[in-house]
């Protein structure tokens, strides 16, 4: 097998070993230990798979038709909490001993309303515990349903979105789940349930700052140089790295062009001409930031999860100015259900 990469402690990750010219390892970067074979081949994939010190050990591999082994399969640790490698947080969770762990402080509890109006009395009370300034962790506090059935439908003709968490910090918890599945339990003294019964589309939970939203523009860009970049790639090289700097956030975009597009065979399902997919339909953005720069080459913080290659059109990097806004951050969404009652009228 080709070289491969190793974990970061505890959580896996990619580290390139340097055998690729689209693919440099970084000064910094500690040597690699040698490559060993899966510890049990019948349970584990060839590409990736834990190695002696339970590690994960990424496999450097070749697209089906293509010869060049610069492709990994992405390292998706970097879609954990805090980017990976933390842990969630607790709210108001009793450990062994008695005591209440209350990393985020339950700021209000509810409890399902009899009249029916569920919605504003827990759209209120994430408002309320949204007026909080945040702690030294950036959490502002939970909301805590307790076990029961909330009708969340009251006002839904108007507003079409049930609940609404639109500011950083606040955690919306209840009790349970009620097990998984269609024919989970939702009447168990454990169960939190936010139900709708409603006949028009609707959303019945959002998490979205319209009026603060983080608002990028992109400035100077350069093309990426290298001839292949593989699926997982955390380094590259491009034609003017004098743009950018270390800890800035850029948009890595893949550019196909008409040679792409045909031998995905985009259009060649398409009956009737009813659609015809463009290279534009397929410009794809990655939002990353610059971790280091060495030469023309940098090196991002997560991995790349589309291959560029540049007879295929190649890529470019944009350097991102912000402009206004923020992004939601530390929100939390746990342990209840979304039930939808559908409606159906017959003639």
């Amino acid at each position: 097998m080709p070289a491969v990469s190793v974990n970061r402690t505890g959580v896996p990750s990619i580290k390139p070993t340097g055998n690729s010219p689209s693919i440099k390892p970084s000064p910094s970067a500690s040597p690699l230990p040698a490559l060993e074979p899966p510890l049990n081949q019948s349970l584990h994939s060839q590409l990736v798979y834990p190695g002696s010190d339970s590690r994960l050990i990424y496999v450097k591999h070749n697209n089906k038709k293509e010869d060049k082994k610069v492709n990994t399969i992405p390292d998706f640790s970097y879609c954990g909490y805090e980017g990976g490698g933390v842990a969630i947080p607790t709210v108001g969770t009793t450990v062994g001993n008695g005591t209440v762990n209350d990393q985020i402080p339950i700021k209000i509890t509810l409890v399902p309303q009899p009249n029916g109006t569920d919605r504003a009395n827990i759209q209120n009370a994430i408002n309320y515990v949204s007026i909080f300034p945040p702690d030294e962790h950036d959490f502002r506090g939970a909301v805590l349903l307790k076990a029961g059935v909330y009708h969340v439908d009251d006002g839904l003709a108007v507003d079409r979105t049930a609940l609404l968490l639109n500011v950083s910090g606040v955690v919306l918890r209840g009790e349970g789940q009620g097990g998984h599945g269609y024919n989970a339990s939702s009447s168990s003294s454990t169960t939190t349930v936010l139900r709708t019964s409603v006949e028009f589309k609707h959303e019945i939970l959002r998490i979205d700052n319209r009026r603060t939203r983080l608002r990028y523009r992109e400035t100077n860009y350069t093309q990426v140089s290298d001839e292949y970049v593989g699926t997982g790639a955390m380094q590259f090289t491009v034609e003017n790295a004098t743009l950018f700097s270390v800890g800035e956030g850029v948009h890595v975009k893949f550019t196909p062009n008409e040679l792409w597009l045909s031998d995905i065979h985009a259009n060649t399902y398409m009956k009737n001409n009813s659609i015809h997919w463009t290279t534009t339909d397929y410009r794809i953005n990655y939002e990353r930031t610059t971790t280091n720069i060495v030469g023309n080459t940098l090196h991002i913080h997560s991995p790349l999860v589309q291959p560029m290659q540049i007879k295929y059109g190649g890529g470019q990097v944009h350097k991102l100015v912000k402009q206004r806004g923020q992004r939601l951050s530390h929100i939390g969404i746990e342990n209840f259900r979304l039930e939808e009652t559908l409606v159906i009228w017959m003639l």
